[in-house]
Parts: C-alpha cells; sequence; structure tokens
C-alpha cells in the first residue's frame, strides 16, 4: 500500500506533526506485554513513568506526579515497586535538606529501555539509514518538541488534567 501524500513543508505545523508521528510510532512500536511476563517486570506505564526520570538529577515525587497527571497513591505505589526492583532511588535533595528526590538508577535506565514503546532493534535500524547530522538533526527536533510538552503540562489545570484520565 503506497504512503499517503505528505503535507507539504510549508503546512500547519500540527497537521505534519499528526502525520509524520504515527509512521515514526507505527514503525518502530513494540507489542504490548504484561509486567509479570517481561523481564525487567515493568509495564508499558511503569516503563513511561521511569522515562520521565534522569540518572542525572533527581526530580521531586510531587513534581512528577503532577507532570504525569497521577494521583500521590498511584505515584506512591510506582516508587515502591520500582525503587524495590533498584531502578530508582530516593535521595536528599542537594539544594534542600527536607526534600527527597527520585533518580533513575543505572539499571533503570537499562529497564526502561528494554520495555520502551520503541523498540531499540527498530529504531537502530531506522537510524543507520540516516546520515550522522540527520541523527542529530532528528533527536535535536524531538527533544526540543518533547521540552516544549514537559512546559505545557506545567500549565495544565486541574480540570484538564482530570479530563484527560477519564
Amino acid at each position: 500500500m503506497p504512503d499517503a501524500e505528505p503535507p507539504p513543508t510549508d503546512a500547519d505545523p500540527v497537521i505534519q506533526i499528526q502525520y509524520h508521528f504515527p509512521q515514526i510510532y507505527h514503525a518502530c512500536h513494540t507489542r504490548h506485554t504484561r509486567r509479570r511476563s517481561s523481564e525487567h517486570r515493568l509495564s508499558r506505564q511503569d516503563s513511561a513513568y521511569l522515562a520521565h526520570l534522569s540518572r542525572h538529577r533527581g526530580t521531586r515525587p510531587g513534581d512528577l506526579a503532577c507532570h504525569l497527571g497521577i494521583g500521590d497513591s498511584t505515584l506512591s505505589a510506582f516508587v515502591k515497586r520500582v525503587e524495590h526492583l533498584g531502578f530508582l532511588e530516593r535521595r536528599v535533595s542537594a539544594t534542600d535538606r527536607r526534600q527527597v528526590e527520585l533518580q533513575l538508577t543505572d539499571e533503570g535506565a537499562a529497564a526502561m529501555s528494554a520495555t520502551s514503546v520503541l523498540d531499540g532493534e527498530r529504531l537502530r535500524s531506522v537510524l543507520d539509514r540516516l546520515d550522522p547530522p540527520e541523527i542529530e538533526q532528528a533527536v535535536h527536533g524531538l527533544r526540543i518538541l518533547a521540552e516544549a510538552c514537559r512546559r505545557a503540562r506545567l500549565e495544565y489545570t486541574d480540570e484538564e488534567l482530570n479530563d484527560e484520565q477519564e
């Protein structure tokens, strides 16, 4: 089946992203597995939550829950489960000793990658078809879009977050 005609490069960026993103997802996504059958014992949702943590800087639990649009009890259960697996650590904040921060471990980064909704081998195969400058552009563009998504998420109202969860 031939691909649909892509939108012109001067088309509305929303239309362009809506056209291109599903193609990336379809080409690289993995089949969904259950937590019990996963080698790392992570669900897709667990993996997605881990993707919002860093190995290099801590994140306050309340900030993570707000960003993900989940309740404190949901986050607490997630943190307890993945901390027990060794995939994240709770650390005292370097800037405020009264605060606790969550930080991804090396094992957590490997587990998140292995259970990502995007299959690493498929993604590598796609990237192998690009030149190094194109890879750098693609990653840079995704990084910019992801950062804008994080900033937008902070601006959502409680009502918008509740509607999204329903």
